[in-house]
């Protein structure tokens, strides 16, 4: 039978959001529920957002990122 993936995708969309990304993550992680994802959303972003998320993809499973222009 094929996997089919998390049971939920929580999309967090991410622009010069580095102030506050931190407090999101930690409250992602502090559920419960352990059958989920984190899709990182970076809008182009000018200030360090798409690092941070990038740090937290290398860190965590279950986060993915994905990088746009504005």
């Amino acid at each position: 039978m094929k996997e089919i993936g998390p049971a939920i995708s929580v999309v967090v969309p991410c622009y010069k959001a580095v102030r506050w990304l931190p407090e999101c993550m930690d409250s992602l992680f502090e559920q419960t529920f352990e059958d989920f994802e984190i899709i990182f959303v970076d809008d182009g972003s000018p200030d360090a957002t798409g690092k941070l998320v990038d740090d937290y993809a290398a860190k965590y499973p279950q986060v993915k990122t994905l990088h746009q222009k504005n």
